[in-house]
């Protein structure tokens, strides 16, 4: 097996996944981590890759991917589960023994759901990405800094005109679905995609986010970023190439401060302080109105009041 820890900036069509992952070049994701959290926790984590086993929506999600954009592969890489859940010791087993030989388990309730969702994305999509290839790499130097990148596109065309990324939510509603895109950070990723697109194919190609619910109806909604997004997007994945690359430079992955930091109020303490403040003045005038008269007070009022009667 070639050395794909040494390859240099290109596209490749044949590196597995996990050799893909670690490959020493700063990803999307990576640079997610670099602005989300520090530099340290980057290092951490690209030094001590921890796989967690994989949820039931994890396991639907790349099954649907199989299913929608590899579907020559689906025997080979789905093993279905005979069980109604994974709470059986035959079926953790059946599960972990299927990960190991790098398959993909499934429940059979979750085979019918993946199969329904083909169907509804097989009537949506048709055959628009037939003339293209899944999971193609690339590796290439961003021209600011000359920092390493690599990207993984779900799909390409063969033409290289278009890059897809597939997603499963349980929610494409279009308001739900920009959310994702920033609250995850896709809208780097496509923007670092169509970059390293253009670097290494010398053409800029569409980018569409095809979305797909996975619950009943299994709706599909195809979105694209605008140029203000990409604008947005570079200058977010520019701040963290600018850190890794002061990072690689000095040998130094700072944690989040240093030294001992200040903790001014937040907008929202200094919120309900101003709201309790308004509260307590509030309290305090309506005691003031409610408050006794002293005894003079009271007699004064009775002697200018006329006798009972009169």
């Amino acid at each position: 097996m070639p050395d794909f820890s040494k390859l240099e900036p290109g596209v490749y069509f044949d590196v597995p996944a996990d050799q893909y992952h670690r490959l020493p070049a700063l990803s999307s994701s990576g640079c997610k981590t670099l602005i989300t959290e520090c530099a340290a926790i980057f290092r951490h984590e690209q030094d001590n890759r921890e796989e967690d086993a994989p949820s039931n929506d994890m396991l639907i999600g790349s099954a649907a991917h199989i299913a929608n954009l590899e579907p020559q592969l689906w025997k080979e890489r789905v093993v279905t589960i005979d069980a109604n859940d994974w709470r059986t010791r035959a079926a953790q087993e059946a599960k972990a023994a299927a990960l190991v030989e790098g398959k993909l388990p499934l429940l059979a309730q979750h085979v019918e759901v993946v199969l329904e969702m083909q169907a509804v994305f097989r009537r949506e999509v048709g055959d628009q990405l037939t003339a293209g290839r899944t999971e193609v790499s690339y590796l290439w130097k961003e021209y600011r800094r000359g920092v390493l990148m690599k990207g993984r596109p779900d799909w390409r065309a063969d033409d290289a005109s278009l890059l897809v990324d597939y997603k499963t939510t349980g929610n494409v509603h279009p308001d739900a679905l920009r959310a994702r895109v920033f609250d995850n950070w896709h809208h780097v990723q496509a923007a670092l995609y169509i970059e390293g697109h253009e670097v290494l194919c010398g053409r800029t190609p569409d980018w569409l986010w095809i979305a797909q619910a996975t619950k009943p109806p299994y709706l599909v909604t195809v979105a694209r970023p605008t140029n203000a997004t990409l604008h947005i997007a570079m200058e977010r994945a520019d701040e963290a190439i600018r850190a890794y690359a002061e990072c690689q430079k000095t040998g130094q992955w700072p944690s989040y401060a240093d030294g001992v930091i200040p903790i001014e109020p937040t907008s929202r303490a200094t919120w309900q302080h101003a709201d309790w403040t308004e509260q307590r003045q509030a309290r305090q005038q309506e005691q003031k109105r409610r408050k006794p008269a002293n005894s003079n007070e009271i007699q004064r009022a009775i002697d200018a009041q006329a006798p009972y009667g009169a």
